[in-house]
């Protein structure tokens, strides 16, 4: 009787983490500290309150920040595919520092609706560029590990940061402002000095993609859910 065939053996998690290109990994880096940085907003409603504003104006202020939140998804996907990645993430992180700043002397309604929502807007835009530089430099049978390792980066920025931000809290909410501020822009001299500029994106290819069988039972049945 035969023995059966031996297999290969699967490359383990550690291996694959060390096969990445030098981008991811900058991804990874940069999106951790964005996200350490992220410690404002669970702190916007007790300065807004202690600024005097009622429960429902403090709730449209921040239904504005969801929204400009909302909207950066389709925002950043177009950017990533007309305005490159790395120039999307460099955009977004440098634009979000900015509004950081200005949110320090903001001292009215209209200032913290129209400052949120460009916030909501431009510092989550660039989270579709770093998603598709990823799927760009990733091989096909590396992306899961490469995808968990991304949401491990940010998910353990967003549960440290905010502890920090308790504690620049007690000092000033400016701080907290100029700390948040300072993260992105960290980020960004990051993705400007280090990643490698991308070339060819799908939006410059005039030919266009050919889908596959799976492709279009994927897009029916996304229709026969949606309408």
């Amino acid at each position: 009787m035969n023995s059966p065939a031996t297999t290969q053996d699967e490359p383990s998690t550690l291996s694959q983490l060390q096969t990445l290109p030098r981008d991811v990994w900058i991804i990874f880096i940069g999106s951790f500290i964005n996200r350490f940085g992220t410690f404002v907003i669970p702190f916007l409603m007790l300065h807004l309150t202690r600024q005097g504003y009622k429960p429902g104006t403090i709730s449209m202020i921040m239904a504005c920040y969801g929204a400009g939140h909302v909207m950066a998804s389709v925002v950043g996907g177009w950017l990533a595919d007309h305005f490159r990645r790395k120039n999307t993430i460099v955009l977004s992180t440098s634009v979000g520092a900015v509004i950081m700043v200005a949110l320090a002397h903001a001292d009215s309604i209209p200032a913290w609706i129209s400052l949120l929502f460009l916030l909501g807007l431009t510092a989550e835009a660039y989270r579709p560029a770093s998603s598709a530089l990823i799927t760009d430099l990733v091989p096909l049978e590396s992306r899961t590990m490469a995808f968990a390792a991304y949401r491990f980066a940010i998910n353990a920025g967003w549960a440290v940061g905010p502890a920090i931000g308790g504690l620049l809290a007690q000092k000033s909410y400016t701080w907290l402002l100029w700390g948040d501020a300072f993260t992105s822009a960290l980020f960004c001299v990051l993705a400007w000095i280090t990643l490698t500029p991308d070339h060819a994106t799908p939006a410059e290819d005039s030919t266009p993609p050919s889908r596959s069988r799976n492709d279009r039972h994927f897009v029916s049945v996304w229709r026969i859910h949606v309408f």
